[in-house]
């Protein structure tokens, strides 16, 4: 790979970003979803802080476990208290980190407990364990993309994926930055973020894709250029 003062060699036309996160609360969610993320060299804690659930704490659970009206409206199609409140947790989840999880009642009894004296004033009368059914899930699942916009990562997003990383590298030549911008343009377009492995081979593509282009257009270079574009970054 190259060195920094080598990319920048070749991308020093190339100031601007490629957008800006406007919305203030979608540029929370892609701190929150970054975080300590690396995207070429994550430990395990890293991408557990990417795709973890979310642990809320008292504030954190008033405020995403509070239902607007289209939620309430959506949480209406289920009529048993079991499948109310895991729509409900599922709805928290999933406004904190725009991701659907699999968990069940007993991995998550602090918020059960909280959503169950919140909305049914009970929490004792009422013990909920175990999963809800795979059917479901999947058709919570499908709501809550459907209430909020989103879509689920397919292959078919791939190419424009790749091409939009490719993009990325030649304005952001640290992996993690660019990955950070992949996030941004995930959340603008409102697509789930695919697995981790997905993503790393996407990266590991494109900066293979990218070093190739720059080789060539290095082999290209007349010496006096070379020797003229390293005095501007010495």
């Amino acid at each position: 790979m190259y060195s920094i003062k080598e990319w920048c060699l070749l991308t020093i036309w190339q100031t601007e970003p490629l957008f800006e996160v406007a919305d203030c609360i979608a540029a929370l969610r892609i701190h929150r979803r970054w975080k300590t993320i690396n995207a070429s060299t994550s430990s395990s804690a890293e991408v557990e802080a990417l795709y973890a659930r979310p642990h809320f704490n008292a504030v954190e659970q008033r405020l995403y476990f509070t239902l607007s009206k289209q939620e309430h409206t959506a949480l209406a199609r289920h009529t048993h208290i079991r499948t109310r409140v895991y729509f409900i947790l599922q709805l928290g989840y999933f406004k904190a980190k725009q991701q659907v999880f699999n968990f069940s009642f007993d991995d998550v009894t602090d918020d059960t407990r909280f959503i169950l004296n919140t909305y049914y004033g009970e929490t004792e009368s009422v013990q909920l364990s175990g999963h809800i059914s795979r059917d479901y899930a999947r058709k919570q699942k499908q709501a809550i993309q459907a209430l909020y916009g989103y879509r689920s990562w397919s292959s078919d997003y791939a190419p424009d994926t790749a091409s939009h990383i490719g993009e990325l590298l030649r304005y952001y030549p640290k992996g993690h930055n660019a990955f950070r911008q992949l996030l941004a343009h995930f959340d603008q377009q409102k697509i789930v973020i695919p697995s981790y492995s997905t993503l790393q081979d996407m990266f590991s593509n494109a900066f293979s894709a990218e070093e190739k282009r720059l080789n060539a257009i290095i082999l290209s270079m007349p010496v006096s250029e070379k020797e003229q574009l390293s005095l501007l970054v010495q």
